[in-house]
């Protein structure tokens, strides 16, 4: 009894401690975006650029590190698309990143998910509530935007692949059979590095989202929804899973195979 009662504590601590670095996640992302808007009045230029894509790269880094080290039972990577793709193959790959414990894996993913949604919009609510006119200009609460003659088809590509690429960078980095995690503390810059990049080359253009609650969140705080909300939170979760299928057929030794509730095995090869 003792046993298991420690293992549901330990998984609700984990689900907790993911809604908390969720929320500094994007207070920081939605942050950044609205703050530096202030100072350039609007403009993008290469200066705000770098700080921009430090700023949530860096932050990404420390809070995978965090709550990877907290939640071993495995953690939803403040991403809703990283977490569906996991849950969704789980039987693939489930000892390398969720392995056994009290929960099953679907609960477990939707009480990740649900927990990114509360945390995600407490970081948006902290955005209003600390920034001077962060509800004015074009950067309304950091949202993600087209711009630069960027379309709508042109932006789904860019978040697919934004999100497909962040995915395989994840799970290369903290699969349980291989982590460097535990091991090798600067594991989490290669996904911070990863999160750099892909804000330099698609923050332009789309608002380098590559996650559905950094998009959605401040819209639902401003409530001001985009035409394009659908690039933001359907795009995230194709390029997740195509990233969880190319990660699972080269990086292990597993067929692809779908379902959840799949209670993995702890074994190591």
């Amino acid at each position: 009894i003792m046993a298991t009662s420690t293992v549901s504590k330990t998984e609700w601590e984990g689900v907790v401690m993911e809604a908390i670095a969720t929320m500094i996640y994007v207070f920081i992302c939605c942050g950044v975006v609205a703050s530096t808007s202030n100072v350039t009045f609007d403009e993008l230029n290469s200066p705000r650029l770098v700080v921009i894509a430090l700023a949530q790269g860096l932050s990404y880094s420390t809070l995978i590190y965090l709550t990877t080290v907290i939640n071993k039972y495995g953690v939803g990577y403040l991403n809703p698309a990283v977490t569906f793709a996991i849950m969704v193959t789980n039987k693939s790959h489930g000892r390398y990143q969720w392995g056994t414990s009290h929960l099953t894996d679907w609960k477990r993913g939707c009480y990740l998910i649900l927990a990114q949604f509360v945390g995600g919009t407490l970081g948006a609510v902290l955005v209003l509530a600390t920034i001077p006119n962060s509800m004015k200009g074009e950067d309304v609460l950091g949202i993600p935007a087209l711009n630069y003659g960027s379309t709508p088809s042109s932006a789904f590509v860019f978040e697919t692949f934004g999100t497909f690429f962040l995915t395989w960078v994840i799970l290369c980095n903290t699969c349980r059979n291989r982590s460097v995690i535990s091991k090798n503390v600067t594991a989490p810059m290669a996904i911070g590095l990863a999160t750099v990049s892909l804000n330099i080359f698609a923050f332009p253009f789309t608002g380098a989202s590559f996650n559905p609650i950094r998009a959605f969140a401040p819209m639902l705080v401003s409530w001001s929804w985009a035409p394009t909300i659908f690039v933001y939170l359907i795009a995230p979760l194709i390029g997740g899973l195509l990233g969880m299928f190319v990660y699972v057929m080269a990086f292990t030794n597993f067929s692809m195979k779908f379902g959840c509730g799949y209670a993995a095995d702890t074994k190591t090869d």
